[in-house]
């Protein structure tokens, strides 16, 4: 009774019977509609439909930037520490780099001693520069002889022909992230190649494609800012306080602050993590086959008994022998039960004696019925989720039909999509649920936590429901105004839910 209190008293504010909801007067009948001149337009494009899943307000704790945002937040870190520590920016961009953009860590080695410290980054050269006053050099990458104006060097003073440094920087653009801090050409020269450098020798392709490998660099040394994990999204997240967050990208992808990884509320990271590589380990395939198999006494051969009798024959060796006492078949007979019973076994089980192949094979196959119960109740609010978003693209065409028979603008239709994108969102929290029930210890959390997923599951199904009604059920107002509301009331519950979960439903949740 007190697990059930703590419940209703938590979600009192969502919980409404349906005819609670129809008593809900907020939103005005299709009489109120505007008069046909007032009409809005509506212009809705289907291509952004994923994108318009409700995302967090101006007030969100951290910030969605496009590849130019980025790029000034690079120039600006560089130029900070430029005018801190008294350098140029060149130098202070290869310092951030060589410390994957710690910049306390970098300032506080750097006041200790910079000359060593510039050194060993390959800021300055750790002897003299090399000199040659000829004006005709022979260019130690391609051995040709060139006039000294078409031949390059760096602080260090190694020249090469201008043909041979614009190959090395090509090529190191073409390796990927080598470019980022890339060296002199010289064999073992540690100074390292200047930005400025690489855009004097390179054409513009290399020089936007260097430029993706820098803000790479930049935003995965920075721990306040993580790249979304979307397909083809060029997007990343700034979020100044760190730690667990779920953020809601442009693309329509919502991710993890912390691991980087799709959303996995109310499930913890390390647990979300546990989840993944339990799904796609071979962990599972060796828990069914210690559930469902056993080893055959002479060869150690795995044997699966999948129908028939007990009388199981070796391919590998051709032992034959029984499938539950697993002695030799030449001892077995009618006397013994013949095909389909043994005595032998059921004596022994009598007794109380089971061995070890046994109690291994037994625990692991409750595990993989554990696993298996959680597993396709997950998957199962993947697939709805997959075919919510599908629901979610033909409301366009119901919309617009309603849209037609009873006037008015989108406001006035909108209803019906709001109610499918929180069916998806109430699944997205579903399916994460059972990845959280499954590491979940037995206990009073536990139960409770079960009983609101109970809940959850029954009022997104029949929300669904409703927002499947045919055409003409939602002409009706009466159904409009229920779908409305349910949609309302199944939010803040699902809101309500998540908080609960992740701040602990009892005292006694950790």
């Amino acid at each position: 009774a007190r697990i059930e209190a703590i419940g209703h008293c938590l979600f009192l504010n969502a919980k409404m019977s349906v005819s609670g909801i129809m008593e809900d007067s907020d939103d005005a009948g299709w009489d109120d509609l505007p008069e046909d001149d007032e009409m809005e337009t509506w212009n809705h494009d289907i291509d952004d439909i994923e994108a318009q899943i409700p995302r967090t307000g101006k007030d969100a704790p951290y910030t969605i930037m496009a590849p130019a945002d980025m790029q000034k937040k690079e120039r600006e870190r560089i130029s900070d520490v430029a005018e801190i520590l008294g350098i140029s920016p060149s130098e202070s961009a290869i310092l951030l780099r060589s410390f994957q953009w710690n910049q306390s860590e970098l300032i506080e080695r750097y006041v200790e001693g910079p000359g060593p410290l510039r050194i060993e980054l390959g800021v300055d050269c750790d002897s003299e520069p090399a000199s040659n006053s000829s004006r005709i050099i022979e260019c130690p990458q391609c051995y040709e002889d060139v006039d000294s104006s078409a031949s390059f060097h760096l602080q260090c003073g190694h020249q090469s022909c201008e043909r041979c440094w614009t190959d090395y920087l090509t090529e190191c653009v073409d390796q990927g992230s080598a470019s980022v801090l890339a060296r002199c050409n010289y064999y073992r020269c540690k100074l390292i190649v200047p930005d400025e450098v690489f855009e004097r020798f390179l054409d513009d392709h290399h020089i936007q494609r260097r430029r993706k490998f820098l803000i790479r660099s930049y935003i995965e040394g920075s721990k306040s800012l993580a790249w979304c994990p979307g397909a083809g999204c060029e997007f990343a997240a700034e979020y100044t306080q760190g730690g667990p967050l779920e953020i809601h990208c442009q693309c329509g992808t919502r991710f993890c602050f912390k691991c980087h990884e799709i959303s996995h509320r109310p499930a913890p990271c390390e647990w979300a993590t546990k989840w993944r590589v339990k799904g796609n380990s071979e962990a599972e395939n060796a828990t069914w086959i210690l559930a469902n198999t056993k080893a055959c006494l002479k060869c150690n051969v795995q044997i699966e008994k999948n129908q028939g009798c007990n009388h199981m024959i070796c391919r590998n060796c051709k032992h034959e022998f029984c499938w539950l006492c697993k002695g030799a078949w030449k001892d077995h007979g009618s006397a013994t039960g013949g095909y389909y019973k043994c005595n032998l076994y059921e004596e022994a089980q009598a007794k109380g004696q089971v061995t070890e192949e046994e109690k291994v094979a037994d625990k692991a196959k409750n595990e993989l019925q554990k696993y298996l119960h959680y597993f396709q109740r997950f998957d199962n609010h993947d697939k709805a989720i997959k075919y919510a978003k599908k629901t979610l693209k033909e409301c366009d065409d119901k919309m617009r039909e309603l849209q037609d028979i009873k006037g008015g603008g989108f406001n006035d239709v909108q209803f019906l999509i709001n109610a499918v994108k929180t069916v998806i969102e109430c699944r997205r929290l579903l399916k994460w649920t059972y990845c959280f029930g499954y590491y979940l210890e037995t206990g009073i959390e536990k139960y409770l936590f079960e009983r609101l997923q109970q809940d959850l599951e029954k009022y997104t199904e029949h929300l669904h429901e409703l927002s499947e009604k045919p055409i003409e059920d939602l002409i009706n107002d009466v159904m409009r105004s229920e779908i409305n509301n349910y949609t309302r009331v199944t939010e803040r519950f699902r809101e309500q839910m998540m908080n609960g979960i992740e701040t602990g439903l009892t005292d006694e949740a950790g």
